[in-house]
């Protein structure tokens, strides 16, 4: 009778040790919730590291039985560090008081089929409101993934504004950060069955942005005073600030601002021109709806500040700071960087890189922006700004 016994108690045993084997819900997701681990890596190729982000964020959407988790880690190293932002397992969030501070390079995950993204990581530039939605929200599908620019007025402090005493003649919408990196994107999907850590590997991230080159040239016309060109600055209008990250779509209808530096040869008293170039990383430009309008997007102004040797006091040198600005319609026109998509609310990229030369000269002779002529021919032309202000060293 105890053998029979036992035999049968055996053979009940055996049926749970299978069903809590198949049951992955029953056994694996409520008595222990977070039996797998995964560590994240990422092959950049031939990307140039000086490009990246110092972190990538990774979105992990169970599809079946839907659960997701999401992390921050860093863009390098092997496998890359970093830490929960989302479903973090219960275990550590019962003894971290603050998740950000706890660290790891394996990550808990719950069995089942995966769809990963990843994407930049960067709180300063980036708004990541609508992934915080997707993560709350299991009605919102993937596809309405969007990176979104954080935007700021001229005077908000948050705002990195390289020239405070800037005067914005196109003062139609807010600026984006000035050091706006490039953002890169990948996706996979991976089953996760077996209780070994798994290696998961981004290996085909492709760059949503347009690296844009701007050149063009200033000639300096100085009959009487000569001065040098010190530095010049930029800003550019007509900077859409949500793609979506499935699609690649950019949402055309609002844009904003962004001011950078300008880059050149140093300068001296003597030259007669000064050849600039500044290069942005952004979701495209957008172009005006006509080239004889100066307010809203695809507009250029430019401060450009001199300097020249006071005439009171020839061992110092005086500082002048003046604006011109210009409507890049021609010039976006050429370059053709986007195509509209069929409901003309958004567009594709059509290059990842463009350099865009602005035949128009600005010529100044140390006071003004001198404009040129009315006949532009299809070219764009450079207008002078009101803004001329001397302040002496």
């Amino acid at each position: 009778m105890k053998k029979r016994f036992a035999f049968v108690l055996l053979g009940w045993l055996t049926l749970l040790m299978v069903a809590c084997d198949t049951e992955v819900e029953l056994c694996e997701e409520y008595e222990h919730p977070h039996a797998v681990s995964v560590e994240y890596n990422f092959s950049w190729g031939g990307i140039n590291p000086n490009e990246l982000n110092d972190s990538m964020m990774i979105v992990a959407t169970r599809v079946i039985d839907l659960w997701k988790s999401s992390a921050r880690v860093s863009s390098t190293g092997s496998p890359s560090e970093g830490t929960y932002l989302w479903n973090a397992p219960k275990e550590i969030t019962d003894t971290v008081a603050d998740i950000n501070t706890f660290n790891t390079s394996w990550f808990k995950l719950r069995r089942g089929e995966y769809k990963f993204v990843t994407f930049n990581r960067n709180d300063e530039e980036i708004d990541y409101e609508n992934v915080d939605h997707y993560m709350r929200n299991d009605a919102m599908p993937m596809s309405e993934l969007n990176a979104v620019y954080k935007s700021y007025p001229k005077n908000d402090p948050h705002l990195k504004l390289l020239l405070p005493d800037w005067t914005d003649y196109n003062g139609y919408s807010d600026y984006m950060q000035p050091s706006s990196h490039p953002i890169y994107y990948d996706t996979l999907t991976y089953s996760i069955r077996e209780k070994y850590l798994h290696r998961i590997l981004f290996h085909n991230l492709r760059r949503l942005t347009q690296r844009i080159t701007l050149k063009f040239d200033i000639l300096k016309d100085s009959p009487q005073q000569p001065f040098t060109i010190d530095s010049v600055f930029v800003e550019m209008s007509g900077l859409p600030y949500v793609i979506n990250l499935a699609s690649g779509y950019i949402d055309i209808t609002k844009t904003k601002k962004m001011m950078f530096k300008a880059k050149f040869a140093q300068d001296t008293e003597t030259s007669k021109k000064v050849s600039c170039s500044a290069i942005m990383d952004v979701p495209s430009i957008v172009k005006s709806e006509s080239d004889d309008l100066y307010m809203g997007p695809g507009i250029m102004q430019v401060m450009i500040c001199c300097s020249a040797v006071d005439p009171d006091d020839p061992t110092q040198r005086r500082n002048k700071k003046f604006q011109g600005i210009i409507n890049l319609f021609h010039t976006l026109e050429r370059a053709n960087l986007i195509r509209l998509t069929e409901d003309g609310q958004h567009a594709l990229r059509n290059m990842e890189e463009a350099v865009l030369v602005i035949n128009a000269e600005m010529v100044v002779d140390g006071e003004k922006v001198l404009e040129s002529s009315d006949d532009n021919g299809g070219l764009d032309v450079w207008k002078r700004a009101d803004s001329s202000i001397v302040v002496d060293i």
